[in-house]
């Protein structure tokens, strides 16, 4: 049982179990469960926290090495797309970071910025430490309302609990992204974000003069 590795392993299954279920292209992977019984072992929830946050950050960074490996390609093949969204990253920087952070607490899919921006060139550090920050504080919650769940429910009725709630806050934030994503004028969008940035006419030029 998956139970009995976790017990097994302690501190490490909580990191190498947040880091395997966190890879690219891997099959689904329960590591929240794995880490919730743990914290209803006895074990620090800080340090479970801050563990399952560390191995979530470095498992997510193999969808930024994934999109690094294909920046020339979509550079080659997509060059205005690509041009658009390297300026937006560069001349929004917070409003990335901010983001990575949002993805990172929330159950959102990391990979749709990771991969993006590996094949940005965005520097790794700067992908990297908002994530980190944001999934430790994610591991965070996890194990400290397994303290919480596991007053309440017995230990075999709180985990299925607490991956439903989890299940389901996925699935909404998921659909609403999406909305979004198909409902946002994307074009529009980019202009705004990138007009505060653009040149400047002299006082009184028209648009025929050169």
């Amino acid at each position: 049982m998956w139970t009995d590795w976790a017990i097994r392993y302690g501190y490490f299954g909580a990191f190498i179990s947040a880091f395997i279920g966190s890879i690219t292209f891997v099959l689904v992977f329960p590591y929240t469960i794995i880490v919730f019984f743990l914290a209803t072992q006895g074990l620090s929830p800080l340090w479970l926290g801050i563990l399952m946050g560390t191995g979530a950050a470095l498992g997510q960074m193999s969808g930024y090495l994934f999109g690094l490996l294909g920046a020339r390609p979509f550079q080659r093949a997509r060059p205005r797309e690509y041009d658009a969204l390297e300026r937006i990253v560069h001349f929004r920087p917070k409003f990335v970071q901010w983001l990575l952070f949002f993805f990172a607490v929330t159950p959102l899919p990391d990979d749709v910025l990771f991969i993006p921006l590996g094949m940005l060139r965005y520097k790794w550090w700067k992908t990297f430490l908002p994530t980190w920050a944001g999934k430790v504080i994610s591991g965070l919650l996890v194990t400290y309302s397994s303290k919480v769940l596991s007053h309440v429910f017995d230990t075999t009725t709180a985990a299925p609990v607490s991956v439903v709630a989890n299940q389901l806050v996925t699935f909404f934030t998921v659909a609403i992204v999406l909305y979004f994503i198909f409902k946002l004028d994307w074009d529009k969008m980019m202009h705004r974000l990138l007009d505060p940035y653009a040149p400047k006419k002299p006082v009184g030029q028209t648009e025929t003069e050169s």
